[in-house]
Parts: C-alpha cells; sequence; structure tokens
C-alpha cells in the first residue's frame, strides 16, 4: 500500500490523520496541518500499528494534538490466542514534524504481545514540539541518525519514559540537538 503526495488540511481526527496497519508500505510526501484546538493527547498526525518493511518518508506534519508519528501496537480483542504483533524493519526519514500540542515529535513504543524492532530514524527535522523531538519508551535496534532537532518542550532525544521501559541496542549519531527555548537552555541533554 502507498499512500503518497496527499495532503490533509483540518481539525483533528479521531488517533490520525493517516492511519496504517500492513507490511510494505509506503507514507511518502504527505502534508498533514491540523488547525484549531480539537482532539486530545491519543489523536496523532501518522499512526503506524503492526507493520513490518514500511517507509514514513518526506511528510509534513504540523499541529497535531498528540503525536506526529505514533509508532506503537497492543494485543487485539480479534487476535488469534498467543498471536504476537510486529512492528519491523520501519524508515522515518526526511520528515519535516512541529508543533503538537501536547505529545512529542516522534514515539515509539508497545503494549502487551507486540514486539519493536529494527527501527530508523534519519535526516528529519523535529522541532516545537510539547515534549520531546523523538521518544523511545520500548524497542529494540533501534537507529537515530543524522537528525535535526531543537526548541522542543523537554529534552531532545528520550530513551526511556515511565515504569515498563525496555529499551535495547540503540545507536545514537551524528544529531543535531539543541535545547534552547524558554524552559531550558541546556544543549544536547538526553
Amino acid at each position: 500500500v502507498e499512500i503518497l503526495n496527499c495532503q490533509f488540511i483540518g481539525t483533528q481526527p479521531k488517533y490520525g490523520a493517516i492511519e496504517f496497519e500492513g507490511d510494505h508500505g509506503a507514507i511518502i510526501g504527505n502534508k498533514i496541518k491540523i488547525v484549531g484546538n480539537d482532539g486530545n493527547s491519543l489523536d496523532h498526525g501518522i499512526y503506524l500499528q503492526a507493520s513490518r518493511n514500511t517507509i514514513i518518508k518526506n511528510n509534513i506534519v504540523t499541529g497535531m494534538s498528540g503525536y506526529g508519528i505514533h509508532i506503537y501496537d497492543e494485543k487485539q480483542n480479534w487476535d488469534k490466542k498467543g498471536q504476537i504483533r510486529h512492528i519491523e524493519n520501519i524508515t522515518v526519514a526526511e520528515n519535516i514534524i512541529y508543533g503538537s500540542r501536547f505529545r512529542s515529535g516522534i514515539v515509539v513504543s508497545y503494549g502487551h504481545k507486540v514486539q519493536v524492532r529494527k527501527i530508523s530514524f534519519f535526516k528529519n527535522i523535529i522541532f516545537a514540539n510539547k515534549e520531546h523531538g523523538i521518544l523511545v519508551k520500548r524497542g529494540s535496534d533501534v537507529e537515530i541518525l543524522n537528525n535535526t532537532i531543537y526548541q522542543n518542550g523537554q529534552p531532545g532525544v528520550c530513551l526511556g519514559e515511565g515504569s515498563l521501559v525496555q529499551i535495547e541496542n540503540v545507536i545514537l549519531a551524528n544529531n543535531i540537538i539543541y535545547q534552547g527555548n524558554k524552559k531550558s537552555n541546556r544543549l544536547n541533554r538526553f
């Protein structure tokens, strides 16, 4: 499935302007501009659920209530007994994400019966979000490379948050991270 060069301008939709679950997807070149104060912290720009080999690239996401890109899934009532959902081999590249009213620019996490691994973030520009630029709560084999992250409400990159943290094999390299907003003048604090 390819979602290419679409434009969404309007009030915050429930859960996400673009929601995707499936393998070998391409979410490329879309413009999402949320206007107004509708929605809450569970409403996002792009919401990626169970997926393998998917690319999220060259999108502009702004004004969302929740996360700009929300990479998350959890066990569903219709899953078969013992089924494990997977979010794996995901590339998030060259996106511009800014202006989340309540959350971070990007988050990676998961609930019960989900495995998240091989997530790559590179060459994204993430700024002016209420919380972090990139928040990785849970996952393994995560790369955060060559991103520009600045003027977010909390530290630019946060690895681990909350009581259910499980993070393994994270590479954080060659990013420009500037925390120069009204709340803090700390540089490169993680």
